[in-house]
């Protein structure tokens, strides 16, 4: 199973409209967004709270209203606090080419990467904020006009971002950058592939061509976490998210997620989302 989709590339929205717009908060199963990346770029708003994000390997917090831009093949995650509640929307930036070829040479050089767009816009910024409310309300209220309200948001934003030089033309990113981040790739996607069994410490520095000192040392700067913390994360929201949607037994939702364990599950879930597995099912009864 694929909850987070680290390496994603999985169809968004549909054919005709590659959107996909998320709302998070206390209750999603991965509140606490996981590690991963997609080629589709992304628009997130802090809605409440503060949320710390990762992005390749810069870091940084972004706080009640503010906007964030993440391109296409970035690394990222993020930490909620203080009731923090987001939204995002993921989008194919190919959908704005197919309008003409005009269109297709101005965004060339975002895709491209010659063009590095800010990825962090504060909420008292009015000229970005206004568009993004009207991209966020029309796909968070879904009709039949959303494709075009929302296509003329994204135009609109990357049309003030080109006016306003909202933008680098350099990309920062140095080739031990991209070898890291890489090496950080091929690690989570062998964490996704095989959360359900055991993982060892040694497996996973192999695959990174490092010693295990080294690759702790590395994983703990890259992610804030240890190894086998992250794993027990992962475990956790894949759990979180089969406990919402199926029937299984706790016992057998703990086995399924690698948690031999059912006591160590319980201890662990708990931990990460501050109530039992238990509690954590009801609440799709509403109970």
């Amino acid at each position: 199973m694929k909850l987070s989709d680290y390496q994603e590339n999985r169809q968004r929205g549909t054919y005709e409209f590659p959107v996909e717009y998320h709302y998070v908060d206390a209750s999603h199963p991965q509140y606490y967004m996981p590690l991963h990346w997609h080629m589709e770029y992304e628009l997130l708003r802090v809605q409440a709270g503060a949320l710390t994000l990762t992005l390749d390997e810069r870091e940084f917090t972004a706080e009640k209203n503010d906007i964030v831009f993440i391109r296409s093949g970035i690394v990222h995650s993020g930490s909620p606090s203080d009731h923090c509640t987001y939204e995002c929307v993921v989008f194919d930036l190919n959908m704005l080419y197919k309008q003409s070829p005009l269109f297709r040479r101005l965004l060339l050089p975002v895709s491209d990467g010659s063009t590095v767009i800010f990825d962090h816009f504060s909420g008292a910024d009015l000229a970005i904020t206004s568009i993004t409310d009207r991209l966020f309300v029309s796909l968070a209220s879904e009709n039949t006009h959303t494709p075009l309200l929302a296509v003329g948001a994204l135009y609109d934003f990357f049309g003030t971002v080109f006016a306003q030089q909202r933008y680098s033309n350099t990309n920062f990113q140095t080739t031990r950058t991209h070898h890291r981040i890489d090496q950080l790739k091929k690690v989570i996607a062998y964490i996704e592939e095989h959360y359900s069994s055991a993982i060892t410490l040694d497996q996973l520095s192999k695959i990174a061509g490092m010693s295990p000192k080294y690759f702790c040392r590395y994983f703990q700067e890259l992610t804030h976490q240890s190894p086998m913390t992250y794993i027990n994360h992962h475990r956790v929201q894949i759990a979180a998210h089969l406990l919402q949607t199926t029937d299984l037994s706790i016992t057998e939702v703990g086995f399924s997620c690698g948690f031999n364990d059912p006591s160590y599950f319980i201890k662990t879930f708990k931990r990460y989302m501050h109530t039992t597995p238990g509690r954590y099912a009801r609440l799709r009864e509403g109970i």
